[in-house]
């Protein structure tokens, strides 16, 4: 009875027949990472000993404005192929023929499609070279922000926070802020650097505004002044220094508050005390963005580490379906051989 729940287990696991319950499947197909409320994500394994250069790389990205699509153009042996990142599920335009890139765009150009700026549209792209399944691939992912861009422009646009005060996904940086940065030099009126205020910190580069100077009255003056001013403390016998006492002899009966530094939250904390450090509301106002997203990076990294170190079978199971990592598969397989002998 186990070893056939094990088997229904592989079956569902890999989608596919018994006989190679792993195949590499995935390998030139585009497949869903995450689709969130506010972002979707999707990766392809390219094999790249097959691709030829386009210009400078072996790929490149194009946009369809009427069907809002994003496509990357690879050449493959003596063939064009165009495949859709935004809709996934759409077949793979392919286009046998000996022309060269530039004549190749100009077909493409008069079908819609046009080379544009990822970050304008609202994408972000990752492109690396990767070992899958023991094949030589190219491994590109991209993410559509579209939705959440358009929100941010709205509310920074008519500074209205309604619609994006509950909204925790956090929209990349490169994104919006030049968009940002337009209507920040705009705003006179305080409810709009109100807003603005509240959309930067919520987007995480708040310590770019101008900070708030508080007037100082005459009678604020004289209370500072006051409270500065410390009663004369007691010089008590145990407080008086012996003139033959050494300062290795002084020993400090105060307890020293000690504070980590950044780079020990970058190389030596574990996930939780990273994760922890990352919550406190004092961490966000004294990093910069830059570093406050490098220690957020760092922390994904470690988590997707303890999960494939110490996470249960279904944990790991439940990973692979979204991320398709092969080092996920390998895992799994020791895990459940582990099952079967004990």
């Amino acid at each position: 009875m186990r070893n056939i729940m094990l088997i229904i287990l592989l079956f569902l696991l890999s989608a596919c027949s018994f006989k190679n319950p792993f195949s590499s499947e995935e390998i030139g197909k585009v497949t869903v990472v995450n689709y969130a409320p506010y972002f979707k994500h999707h990766r392809a394994y390219f094999n790249r000993t097959h691709l030829k250069k386009l210009s400078r790389k072996k790929y490149q990205f194009l946009y369809h404005a009427k069907k809002r699509t994003l496509s990357v153009l690879l050449h493959h042996k003596n063939r064009y192929l165009l495949y859709n990142f935004t809709k996934p599920n759409d077949p793979t335009f392919s286009l046998v023929t000996k022309l060269n890139h530039k004549q190749v765009l100009k077909i493409l150009r008069k079908k819609g499609y046009r080379p544009k700026n990822l970050h304008s549209l609202g994408f972000t792209a990752k492109v690396s070279l990767r070992l899958y399944e023991g094949v030589k691939t190219l491994m590109i992912e991209v993410k559509d922000y579209r939705r959440l861009k358009r929100l941010y422009i709205n509310a920074i646009k008519h500074y209205d926070i309604k619609k994006i005060k509950s909204i925790k996904t956090l929209l990349p940086k490169s994104l919006i802020y030049a968009h940002y940065m337009q209507y920040q030099k705009r705003a006179k009126e305080k409810k709009e650097k109100d807003a603005l205020r509240f959309i930067a910190h919520k987007l995480g580069f708040d310590d770019h505004l101008p900070k708030k100077q508080k007037k100082i009255t005459p009678s604020h003056r004289v209370n500072t002044v006051k409270k500065q001013v410390m009663p004369a403390k007691k010089i008590e016998a145990k407080d008086v220094v012996k003139p033959n006492t050494t300062p290795e002899q002084i020993v400090s009966t105060k307890p020293q508050r000690t504070t980590k530094s950044y780079m020990y939250y970058l190389h030596s904390a574990s996930y939780n005390e990273l994760r922890r450090y990352l919550i406190k509301k004092e961490t966000s106002a004294s990093l910069s963005y830059e570093k406050y997203k490098k220690l957020q990076k760092h922390a994904a990294v470690l988590k997707e580490e303890k999960l494939f170190n110490e996470g249960s079978l279904e944990e790991l199971i439940e990973a692979y379906k979204i991320n398709s990592d092969p080092r996920y598969k390998k895992r799994i397989m020791l895990l459940i051989k582990a099952k079967q002998k004990d």
